[in-house]
């Protein structure tokens, strides 16, 4: 084999590595394993996304918690940790977001709309079909948990 071919054959296996290792990883990819989520009696399966602040959320499971209703879209509860942040106005919220506002406040949403907020994504309800009927009373009971 001639050296031009060789260095062809390496270069650009190279370079497509390098490119690749220099891309940051997204935080908005949902992880395989599934983690649940009961509401109010009701069980509903959610995903965590790929980033610190899922993986730290992780390490607080199970976590049950009362959580407040405010503006007929959305339940918060704000923790006694930290979790590390990267917040982004997000624009838009989207029916079964999970996420954090600041460092130590868990926000649930249950209904779409536009927002001027940045958030911290934390995960997302798989099916939010049931999820506006679950939340009822101005205190929700809401627990975390692995599957």
């Amino acid at each position: 084999m001639n050296t031009r071919l060789l260095k062809k054959y390496i270069a650009v296996p190279l370079i497509i590595a390098l490119v690749l290792a220099a891309v940051p990883a997204r935080s908005d990819v949902l992880a395989k394993t599934k983690y649940t989520l009961r509401i109010n009696g009701t069980n509903v399966g959610i995903k965590l996304y790929q980033n610190k602040t899922a993986k730290a959320f992780k390490k607080k499971l199970p976590l049950g918690v009362s959580m407040t209703k405010l503006n007929g879209n959305e339940i918060y509860h704000y923790v006694d940790f930290t979790l590390p942040t990267n917040a982004k106005k997000v624009k838009k919220i989207k029916k079964g977001d999970i996420m954090l506002y600041g460092n130590d406040c868990i926000v649930i949403f249950y209904k779409s709309f536009s927002t001027p907020y940045s958030y911290t994504k934390i995960g997302r309800v798989k099916n939010t079909k049931r999820l506006g009927k679950c939340v009822k009373g101005s205190s929700v009971k809401v627990k975390f948990g692995k599957k």
